[in-house]
């Protein structure tokens, strides 16, 4: 499981609800269930910073303190870099797993599609979830006002 979490400003009133609902998630987790934390912003304002991850681990301490550590930052406009998160987050990770990969998306603003500003699109993230065995499970969680 991979929590891919935007870490944009517009999150800076939601991020603390969704430090503390991670860790509860992370209680209730099965034995053995490998677990990685990646953020994303805009790749076109946040430069280098637009994106990190964890490598998939069952050390759930080290994860903890990642989702302590998260901060908002950046962003720029409305959209966000979601369909690049996305992708990087499956082309980075070495899932390992034969059993059910899922990535739980959680964010306040829908994606990028200006193909000017976005290097996927979301057949591009629905192909690279199936070039996968199994599949990666997308859900995802949008934070409204």
């Amino acid at each position: 499981m991979v929590f891919l979490i935007d870490k944009t400003g517009s999150m800076e009133d939601d991020i603390d609800s969704v430090k503390e609902n991670l860790t509860a998630i992370l209680e209730v987790l099965p034995t053995g269930t490998r677990v990685a934390l990646a953020t994303y912003g805009d790749k076109n304002s946040d430069g280098d910073e637009w994106y990190s991850t964890t490598e998939l681990t069952t050390n759930y301490d080290d994860i903890r303190s990642e989702i302590e550590g998260i901060e908002t930052t950046g962003g720029g406009d409305w959209e966000e870099s979601v369909y690049d998160g996305l992708y990087e987050t499956m082309d980075r990770l070495v899932w390992q797993s034969t059993g059910k990969r899922m990535i739980l998306l959680i964010g306040d603003a829908g994606p990028l599609t200006d193909d000017d500003k976005t290097d996927h699109s979301l057949d591009d993230v629905v192909d690279k979830s199936k070039e996968e065995t199994p599949n990666i499970n997308i859900y995802t969680i949008v934070i409204e006002e």
